[in-house]
């Protein structure tokens, strides 16, 4: 069976992006998803997330050259993914290409899945940040 990913787009100030984050690591341990932490592309942060930081016990991520070539999001390229930033789309808070990527607003048999935000929901977790 081959990996599938969950890719993380940060939003929103720190706080929000590191919640953000957190909820996106703790889906991705739970759908058996290999986490890409996007903060490269945030209109504030724009660094990578592991110059800074490190997740104990989560395999993950900061460089989408690990996702194969051909895997697309909705016919969009890795390439157009990583270089795109969070818009509006319609009925949402977080799109791209005009699609919603709130959080957890994806089709589980997608090979990526692209998350933002914090779920608005409490997480408990089952992995340390």
């Amino acid at each position: 069976m081959s990996r599938i990913y969950l890719i993380n787009k940060a939003s929103g100030g720190l706080s929000h992006m590191l919640g953000g984050i957190y909820a996106a690591s703790i889906y991705a341990e739970k759908s058996k998803r290999f986490l890409i932490i996007d903060c490269e592309t945030h209109i504030a942060f724009r660094h990578k997330f592991s110059d800074f930081f490190i997740i104990k016990n989560l395999e993950y991520s900061d460089d989408y050259s690990i996702i194969p070539p051909d895997y697309t999001f909705k016919n969009f390229s890795i390439n157009e993914i990583k270089n795109t930033n969070l818009s509006k789309a319609e009925n949402a808070n977080y799109g791209m290409f005009g699609i919603s990527v709130q959080s957890k607003n994806f089709d589980i048999n997608d090979k990526i899945a692209i998350w933002a935000g914090t779920s608005g929901k409490k997480v408990t977790g089952i992995c340390q940040i």
